[in-house]
């Protein structure tokens, strides 16, 4: 069956549209000192697990989603040291994603594969194309990830402890050796980076466990 010559234009153009976007957008996450590189898996949501992406035509590309993997080291003040941060980024011109993409990211932040997934958009102002960013978490306006705090919680409970939000800081407790032991925390614990903040709190857990067998 001929194709469409039409669609077969469109279809030309879109892809050296996507491709362009992608290079653009690289070079932007690169100049911000983000080591970079193809995303080679995607997310079987029948099966809820990580899966080989296929190749693409003339094995030149992948269809692994997010298209980038990102990684870089950086000092967070909140933990007094430096952490390696981890993003995922999906390079859309209309920065729109499908229904199948939205589970994906959030199968992907669930599961802590990423701290975070970014999703590009492609506009020209001025006639200069400008690639704009936008966190998955406010996708159109809604937070996609549970409240951090409840899933703090969640984990804590394999190590006997909790936290209880109070209006100036947060106070962990931890059971240990038969008594309950406290610890105050500031409350800027709880930002934008969950992985790292369950192991902040999993090293104050076991300072607290080995300081109560002491007192």
């Amino acid at each position: 069956m001929a194709k469409d010559p039409e669609k077969v234009k469109q279809g030309k153009k879109n892809r050296r549209i996507g491709g362009d976007t992608e290079r653009r957008t690289r070079k932007l996450l690169e100049e911000e000192g983000w080591f970079v590189s193809k995303f080679q898996n995607k997310i079987d949501i029948k099966k809820e697990e990580m899966v080989a992406a296929k190749q693409g035509r003339f094995r030149m590309t992948s269809t692994g989603f997010p298209d980038f993997i990102c990684w870089k080291r950086e000092y967070k003040t909140y933990l007094q040291e430096e952490v390696l941060e981890m993003i995922g980024v999906e390079c859309k011109s209309d920065g729109i994603l499908d229904k199948t993409e939205k589970a994906q990211c959030e199968w992907l932040l669930e599961n802590r594969v990423f701290d975070k997934i970014l999703i590009t958009k492609r506009d020209k102002i001025k006639n200069k194309i400008v690639i704009s960013f936008k966190d998955f978490e406010n996708y159109d306006g809604r937070i996609k990830q549970e409240n951090v705090l409840d899933r703090l919680n969640k984990d804590l409970l394999c190590y006997n402890a909790q936290i209880i939000e109070h209006d100036t800081h947060l106070e962990l407790i931890v059971s240990a050796n038969g008594g309950k032991h406290k610890a105050q925390l500031p409350k800027d614990i709880l930002e934008r980076y969950y992985s790292y903040t369950i192991n902040k709190l999993i090293r104050e857990i076991k300072m607290i466990t080995v300081k109560s067998a002491y007192d």
